[in-house]
C-alpha cells in the first residue's frame, strides 16, 4: 500500500508510513508500533479491524494539516488517484493484474 500512495507523489512519513495501533489493557493509552516491528503485543485495536473473517485495513489518505498532501489528494482528481493506489494495492495482497 505504501508504495502504491508514494506513486502518487504524496510525502510518506516514519519508516514505512504504515503502522499497527494499540491500547493498553486500560483502553487509554495508544502505543504506535511501526510495522517491521514483529513483536505480538496482545493489546486490542481498533475495533474496526479487530475480529473480521476478512483482510481489513485502516487508511488514512491524507493529513488536513499537510498543504502538500491536500494539494496533491484533496480534489476530484487526487481522490480518484488515491483510489486507484488502494486498488493496485489490493490488486498486489490478492495476486491479481490490475487493469488500471
Amino acid at each position: 500500500m505504501v508504495a502504491e500512495i508514494a506513486a502518487t507523489g504524496t510525502v510518506i512519513r516514519g519508516m514505512t508510513a504504515s503502522a499497527s495501533l494499540y491500547y493498553n489493557d486500560k483502553g487509554v493509552k495508544k502505543i504506535i508500533k511501526e510495522s517491521n516491528d514483529t513483536k505480538v503485543y496482545g493489546y486490542g485495536t481498533l475495533a474496526v479491524l479487530s475480529g473480521k473473517e476478512i483482510p481489513a485495513v485502516l487508511v488514512e489518505q491524507c493529513f488536513v494539516n499537510h498543504a502538500a498532501d491536500i494539494d496533491l489528494l484533496g480534489d476530484e482528481d487526487g481522490c480518484e488517484r488515491a483510489a486507484i493506489a488502494y486498488y493496485r494495492a489490493i490488486c498486489a495482497y490478492f495476486g491479481t493484474e490490475p487493469i488500471l
